[in-house]
């Protein structure tokens, strides 16, 4: 059922680029801006795989994510995503993460089925045809469960060979205002090559994480404590672009290759994203 969707969607997407004829809404992807032109919009939706660990072994399971942007007139451009896991399988694998194609500066999204809402503002500061600079901030709404409210303030930074190659990179800050807060400083790494239509390249970076950790004893009393952990992520992805509109993304994504259990923290996802001029 849900692949009769996702087929459904991406037919009917097809047939709303093809009308648009010689309109081409934006430039090939490794030239792409920052953030969306004045009351330009974009869709995505993507389903993913996740691990997670269960008697006998490693489990899968399957989830979406669903996300809407539109190019505000006085400042980038507001976008609003979230995330649905596919029965406790998709909710305990958290699978909902891989169907974020490319995007994978997310935090607290919680451990029910719907992943907290995650509302981003980012502008563009400087944006030539070498090097674009922007400012963002994320904020997550703690509607699941045990969640707290979070923020996220980014420096997003693109560096592209016109017509060729770009590279995806910055510092992100996810905080999450928990009995001890926790945060992340996230530095991604991406490298985009075009070729013709499509696009492909290799994903990784470097994380320093402060976690807290509770525990319960005996006599029912909670305490937490603080632990620091470095994650190096890794993955590859890659896309094409119809009519210049519509873009078929797919990745494989590594959370910790740093990590002898490395294979486990494997997932992947698919998705389409949808220009509206």
């Amino acid at each position: 059922m849900r692949l009769h969707a996702m087929t459904l969607a991406a037919a009917v997407a097809t047939t709303f680029v093809a009308s648009a004829g010689d309109a081409r809404a934006e430039v090939p992807w490794v030239e792409r801006p920052l953030s969306l032109k004045t009351l330009h919009a974009q869709i995505q939706a993507g389903v993913g795989f996740g691990q997670y660990p269960a008697i006998g072994g490693q489990k899968f399971g399957t989830g979406s994510n669903l996300e809407a942007a539109l190019g505000l007139p006085f400042f980038g451009e507001l976008s609003v995503r979230t995330g649905l896991g596919f029965g406790d399988a998709g909710r305990f694998s958290r699978a909902d993460y891989y169907a974020r194609l490319f995007d994978h500066e997310t935090a607290n999204a919680g451990n029910d089925a719907w992943a907290n809402p995650e509302i981003r503002l980012r502008g563009t500061i400087v944006d030539l045809e070498v090097f674009a600079i922007g400012l963002e901030s994320r904020f997550v709404a703690p509607l699941a469960t045990g969640t707290n409210f979070s923020v996220a303030p980014g420096v997003p930074i693109m560096i592209r060979v016109p017509k060729l190659l770009r590279i995806d990179t910055g510092v992100f800050v996810p905080i999450a205002f928990n009995d001890q807060t926790e945060y992340t400083i996230s530095i991604p790494a991406q490298l985009w090559i075009q070729v013709k239509d499509a696009f492909f390249g290799p994903m990784t970076g470097i994380r320093f994480n402060r976690v807290a950790t509770t525990t319960i004893d005996l006599a029912g009393a909670k305490s937490t404590s603080t632990t620091t952990r470095t994650d190096i992520p890794a993955g590859i992805g890659g896309g094409y672009t119809i009519g210049g509109m519509l873009d078929l993304k797919a990745q494989i994504y590594m959370l910790r290759i740093n990590d002898a259990d490395w294979s486990k923290t494997i997932g992947g996802g698919i998705g389409v994203g949808l220009l509206i001029p």
